[in-house]
């Protein structure tokens, strides 16, 4: 029963992180989880069903289903059988595409980071965001995100807050698959 649990823990967890990283993202509109259940055999309400993970909704209205799954259950020749009969059961008019993503490219420190990313775009502060990017393409030698702490008359809070949001639009890039923190490598996206 601890097993059940963990393993439905888990996957709500990658979930989740999918979740942030589609929220981070400017074009999508809307993100609905667990948005509809499908019965794999027609007009049989009482047996196997499968309930969708995510829906997303994109600013050009596209809509698009997400199938999350771990590594090594993608790899299952069951779970392709699984996921054949879950596309035959899903009316065509549910959304526009679906997407299989792979739960095992979102780490455990990734889903951290992608996490507080999303926290930090909760709090906006454009201004301060452009003098920290502006900063940061201007400073040749930029190679930790420390590195412009001294060169900005602002709390080193305030920097660092405006760096996990300029890394959550993209316009800083940094390895999510590590601790995000005043010691960590960040660029200037091109």
């Amino acid at each position: 029963m601890i097993t059940g649990l963990r393993s439905a823990s888990l996957k709500a967890r990658l979930e989740a992180a999918v979740a942030h990283e589609l929220l981070l993202s400017p074009l999508l509109y809307d993100l609905q989880f667990q948005p509809l259940k499908v019965y794999l055999r027609p007009g049989d309400r009482k047996g196997p069903s499968y309930t969708h993970d995510l829906l997303a909704t994109f600013v050009d209205g596209r809509r698009m289903l997400i199938f999350v799954r771990n590594s090594d259950s993608l790899q299952k020749p069951r779970t392709r059988r699984d996921i054949e009969a879950i596309l035959a059961a899903t009316p065509s008019s549910a959304a526009d595409s679906m997407s299989i993503v792979d739960a095992g490219r979102y780490s455990r420190q990734r889903r951290e980071n992608l996490f507080r990313l999303h926290e930090a775009i909760q709090t906006p502060d454009p201004e301060i965001d452009d003098i920290v990017l502006w900063t940061a393409c201007n400073h040749r030698s930029l190679w930790l995100m420390r590195d412009l702490f001294p060169l900005l008359d602002l709390p080193q809070k305030t920097v660092f807050k405006s760096c996990y949001r300029l890394i959550a639009r993209g316009a800083l890039t940094a390895n999510l698959d590590h601790v995000v923190a005043e010691w960590s490598r960040i660029e200037v996206a091109s």
